[in-house]
């Protein structure tokens, strides 16, 4: 049986980084608002060369 991911959200990380990082992080991504992002990556996990295109 094939379990589903949990989308993380970069509130799920204020335990790590706390509240004012977290609200940096949102704060300086609003320009980015409705763009697209791709990651792409030669590896499936972790490693490789990856690129980030836009």
């Amino acid at each position: 049986m094939r379990v589903p991911k949990k989308i993380i959200q970069v509130e799920d990380f204020v335990p790590h980084v706390g509240a004012e990082t977290v609200e940096r992080i949102i704060r300086k991504a609003k320009p980015f608002r409705d763009r697209h992002v791709v990651h792409v990556n030669s590896r499936y996990y972790g490693g490789g060369v990856a690129e980030v295109l836009s």
